[in-house]
């Protein structure tokens, strides 16, 4: 019963003490957030890319909720980066609040990537403006915004900063801006304005890697089966394995104790083959059933108990 008791012991310590060091480490954060903006890149809209690290020191699986324009409607994909440097999708829930749609996942992974395509982007002939958001959801303790200029456009302008330009390995233009440290509940508005003769996409001019490369056969709205046992799943069968194994051993030694101890005696065989009692030349008795010398005086076989017979 003791050792029972020690393992549904040692089981809860697994289940509690990551959720009181959760409460102990006080509300989620961000150590470094990437927001990419980029108009007019393989859609006509702007994809928004959110590359997130957590701290260091954040319990995981951690819980996570952002939000999205509602106009968006559901994100492209949802994923965290693994061991192995690829991004995978993960499963989320999407609820709308207001002017936002709220989508929330569980991470396993400090590394995350969320994107998705803004309609927002104004086209009035020549001449495109775009406005970003960001909702303050968590605090942030660096950010950092790149806006990429798509192709053939000019006159690009960002306010409230226009940031430094520097041209990446795509042969795009990028513009950025380190935003710094960022309180939670702190909103501010990113707005861009060029102008673009035709209608090309960005992506079309490029011949490198895909930027969001999400290991997975097939995307849905819903996102996909974070691919790996999670965490939180293998505690879970872990305990029921303590629990079931406990229960067992301690059902079998309840009835190790309970049960009386039988002497097993051989059934009455009148064979001719067999006598009840074997005597010696000398007149001594010996049991038929263990072999065992008795006493004349005895009844029983001092040995294995069998009833002697005279």
């Amino acid at each position: 019963m003791k050792r029972l008791l020690v393992t549904l012991v040692i089981f809860a310590g697994f289940l509690v003490v990551p959720f009181i060091i959760a409460q102990a480490q006080g509300p989620l954060e961000f150590d470094h957030m990437q927001i990419d903006i980029w108009p007019e890149y393989d859609q006509p809209a702007t994809l928004i890319i959110y590359k997130i690290t957590l701290p260091a020191s954040t319990t995981m699986p951690a819980q996570v909720s952002l939000r999205i324009p509602k106009a968006v409607g559901l994100p492209a994909s949802v994923a965290m980066q693994d061991v192995d440097g690829l991004l995978y999708n993960l499963t989320y829930t999407a609820t709308t609040e207001g002017d936002w749609v709220k989508i929330s996942f569980t991470a396993p992974s400090p590394t995350l990537q969320i994107e998705y395509y803004d309609p927002g982007l104004v086209k009035n002939g020549a001449s495109r403006s775009y406005q970003y958001t960001w909702p303050g959801d968590y605090k942030v303790n660096d950010m950092v915004i790149r806006i990429q200029q798509p192709i053939n456009a000019t006159q690009m302008t960002i306010l409230p900063t226009q940031g430094l330009s520097s041209v990446g390995n795509d042969g795009l233009t990028y513009f950025g801006n380190d935003v710094g440290a960022v309180a939670v509940g702190t909103t501010f508005t990113f707005k861009i304005s060029y102008n673009k003769p035709d209608d090309k996409l960005s992506a079309s001019s490029i011949t490198v890697q895909s930027p969001t490369p999400i290991n997975s056969t097939s995307q849905s709205g819903s996102g996909e089966l974070f691919q790996g046992l999670n965490m939180v799943m293998i505690v879970a069968i872990a305990g029921v394995v303590l629990i079931g194994g406990g229960v067992t051993w301690f059902f079998l030694q309840r009835r190790s104790q309970d049960e009386p101890v039988r002497r097993r005696h051989a059934a009455f065989d009148d064979s001719p083959l067999k006598s009840s009692v074997k005597a010696s030349a000398g007149g001594a008795v010996y049991c038929h059933q263990c072999g065992k010398r008795a006493a004349a005086e005895d009844v029983f076989c001092r040995g294995c108990g069998a009833r002697l017979h005279s």
